[in-house]
């Protein structure tokens, strides 16, 4: 069969579970805007309407289990001794027990070649020696 192209394609439609989520797909709920709302069921048993265009991985997971999960004591205090988190690493710095280090600390900032807005750093040895190295030629 030909189809004109004025007659739209047929959509797929999403049921069951979705990959990469906790949601199941049990039925339609109704539309709003526009929009298309589906009635989930999540892995944990909560049923919730939710936009279907709004369920993928990378966006609606759950019905908010996921984030009821992260706020758990254990985790926020995991989350609290990270070594890597801000106001511990700032809490090193400045107990003087871990230095930041610059790989530019004491080098000059020089624009090569000049007109380009490109910049090195070279330390002061090298400058000299680049300044003698143009004066004798």
């Amino acid at each position: 069969m030909i189809q004109n192209s004025d007659t739209p394609k047929p959509k797929a439609q999403m049921t069951g579970k979705i990959p990469g989520t906790k949601l199941t797909m049990i039925r339609y709920s109704h539309y709003h805007n526009g929009r298309r709302y589906n009635l989930y069921e999540c892995e944990c048993g909560n049923q919730k309407k939710i936009r279907a265009d709004h369920v993928r991985p990378d966006n609606t997971q759950s019905c908010g289990c996921i984030l009821a999960e992260l706020k758990t004591p254990e985790y926020l205090s995991k989350l609290r001794d990270d070594p890597k988190r801000i106001p511990n690493l700032r809490a090193k710095y400045a107990s003087g027990k871990v230095q930041k280090e610059s790989p530019n600390k004491g080098k000059i900032r020089i624009e090569d070649p000049i007109g380009s807005k490109r910049y090195r750093y070279i330390t002061e040895e090298e400058l000299t020696a680049m300044y003698y190295e143009a004066d004798v030629a």
